[in-house]
């Protein structure tokens, strides 16, 4: 904007009015999303912090998997940092895009009820300008769902937890039977004995036919 100063006296006033930095969400994976700059590290203007889904090619996903290790990755997100300069109205603005910080900034996004995650053990993956993969160590509120990282560098970024390992025990009870057969010939009558009973009527048989 160029002003050419007459020759004359000029009085030049201006009002301004405080204006708080900016948090786009376009995606329904983030329910929320702030950042935390160093200070001066935007000296004049306000920040916006944008959050959307990535869209990756199947290299881009791979190289994703392969970073997260045994961590699975519960969502890909696009986050973007610009520094935006008023002109006149919130619609009419300068706005430069921020690809580095200086220093590292703190970000915390609450997830969405339909993002699954599991436990508290989250990392952050950063796809990097020059094409790597870094692992960000992150913090996890599992009561209000926010995952919190630090980081300089704005792109595609993945969100991944550690699975739970389930192991199911499998008891087996073993039940034994004992079943006893008795053996018939052992077989007692309480009070009378069938074996003696038995030899009874062979002597006696013998007794008798000695004497008829």
């Amino acid at each position: 904007y160029t002003y050419t100063m007459p020759d004359a006296n000029v009085h030049i006033y201006g009002i301004f009015t405080k204006t708080e930095d900016q948090t786009e969400l376009k995606t329904d994976k983030v329910k929320k999303a702030l950042i935390q700059l160093a200070e001066n590290e935007i000296t004049s203007g306000n920040s916006r912090l944008t959050i959307k889904d990535a869209v990756l090619t199947q290299q881009q996903q791979d190289a994703f998997e392969k970073a997260a290790g045994d961590y699975q990755i519960a969502g890909y997100f696009d986050i973007k940092l610009a520094q935006i300069l008023y002109k006149n109205s919130a619609a009419n603005l300068w706005v430069n895009d921020i690809a580095a910080l200086k220093n590292p900034a703190k970000v915390s996004l609450q997830l969405g009820t339909d993002l699954e995650v599991e436990g508290n053990d989250l990392i952050v993956i950063h796809e990097n300008s020059d094409g790597t993969y870094e692992v960000i160590p992150a913090s996890f509120d599992s009561a209000t769902k926010t995952v919190m990282f630090q980081t300089q560098g704005f792109s595609n970024y993945a969100v991944a937890y550690k699975k739970s390992e389930t192991t199911t025990e499998d008891s087996t009870k073993e039940t034994t039977t004992e079943s006893t057969t008795e053996d018939p010939s052992k077989t007692t009558t309480k009070g009378y004995d069938r074996s003696y009973d038995r030899s009874y009527d062979r002597s006696n048989k013998r007794c008798c036919n000695s004497f008829a």
